[in-house]
């Protein structure tokens, strides 16, 4: 379980971070990605644990893509 609790860090980091975005944010969109997909594995293997799983991976995926969206957009004004 240790990796789930890094996942739930990351995850609530990424979550909190959504809010000082402005507009649409990755942040949500990749873990509203990672809950369709937890839903869909849940329902195939009969067993519902990875679900917050796949959320919080979807999470941390989408404030990658929001890092290096702000990264690009510091780049191309230079």
């Amino acid at each position: 379980m240790p990796l789930l609790n890094i996942f739930l860090i990351i995850g609530v980091v990424a979550l909190i971070a959504s809010f000082f975005t402005q507009g649409r944010s990755a942040i949500w969109g990749g873990a509203t990605a990672g809950l369709i997909v937890g839903i869909i594995i849940g329902i195939v293997k009969q067993d519902f644990s990875d679900i917050l799983r796949a959320a919080l991976i979807g999470a941390d995926v989408g404030l990658a893509a929001e890092i290096l969206s702000i990264i690009g957009k510091k780049i191309g004004r230079s």
